[in-house]
């Protein structure tokens, strides 16, 4: 393969018998997005480009009929993605009522593998999400999934006000961000700010609060669980950075969130601690206020318990 690719650099008869006999070939020995399925297809898409983008929109329109995704399809073309390809994608999503699956893996493949052109396209559909139908809260959902996950610098003032005010786009929004986050290697969690992190875990303890978490058990995953786990991941997140801004907004959680309270002000007396290290400040000092007010907290908690 490798001494085939070379060849067609310099031999342009070779690189026209090719693509009069091969192409076929070449596109269809995808083996589901393996490494040399990858090389195959980007020397197909040089050698004749159109082909390859008819061949695109029949593999989406099969897989789509078939198995309501497009996974397979679009990884085809992963390592040959410009912005024609782009195009073909949103075209198809403008012309088919696409099953919520096959539009989330569109959307979340655009942005990753074209963010610049997803961006453009995402701005003109995001201003007023559709929330009439259950059909259309998906589908909104999604799109708000995409735009807060990838573009938040760009998206946060016009999606989130739409997210707070809807509990329904907020449920479908953010578990379509769970998933993102964990299954489509979507890296939302490094690009919020601090800010954006704790107004995600409020809205999602809101819409699916924590007190209704199932106990674990072995063998079985639920949506439920994952929201669970994505909480930890928030707040965990928050820690980690152990900024100033960070400490702030884990203070501000444990006054929204009375009942994790303890928590939250533990988790911001180790982000405290660790900016101390970071930073050279006295740690003890700052180590005995935060323990102060998790004590403080605590002690609270158990005579509002024992009162009732």
């Amino acid at each position: 393969m490798w001494l085939l690719r070379d060849q067609i650099g310099i031999d342009a008869e070779l690189g026209q018998a090719v693509k009069e006999k091969w192409l076929g070939v070449l596109l269809e020995f995808h083996l589901h997005g393996s490494s040399q399925a990858q090389e195959l297809v980007r020397l197909a898409t040089i050698l004749d480009p159109k082909r390859c983008r008819d061949f695109l929109s029949r593999e989406m329109d099969d897989e789509a009929r078939q198995r309501g995704r497009l996974t397979t399809a679009l990884s085809i073309f992963r390592c040959a993605w410009d912005h024609s390809l782009s195009s073909i994608v949103t075209d198809f999503i403008d012309k088919r009522n696409l099953p919520g699956e096959a539009l989330r893996d569109a959307l979340f493949h655009l942005a990753g593998s074209d963010g610049d052109f997803a961006k453009a396209w995402l701005a003109q559909r995001t201003s007023r999400f559709d929330v009439s139908s259950a059909e259309a809260l998906e589908a909104s959902g999604a799109y708000a999934a995409v735009a807060i996950g990838y573009f938040s610098t760009d998206f946060w003032d016009t999606v989130w006000p739409q997210i707070e005010a809807d509990d329904g786009l907020a449920r479908r929004t953010l578990m379509d961000l769970v998933y993102a986050t964990t299954h489509r290697g979507c890296r939302a969690l490094g690009i919020w700010t601090e800010r954006e992190l704790s107004q995600i875990y409020l809205r999602l303890e809101q819409v699916y609060p924590s007190a209704n978490d199932p106990d674990f058990r072995s063998g079985k995953v639920t949506d439920a669980g994952y929201t669970q786990d994505f909480r930890r991941y928030l707040s965990g997140t928050l820690e980690k950075r152990a900024s100033e801004a960070a400490c702030d907004e884990l203070l501000w959680l444990a006054k929204k969130l009375p009942s994790e309270g303890t928590w939250m002000r533990w988790r911001r007396k180790n982000a405290l601690t660790r900016c101390c290290e970071m930073n050279g400040a006295e740690q003890n000092r700052v180590f005995c206020q935060s323990w102060r007010e998790i004590m403080k907290h605590v002690g609270s908690q158990i005579r509002r318990t024992c009162s009732s």
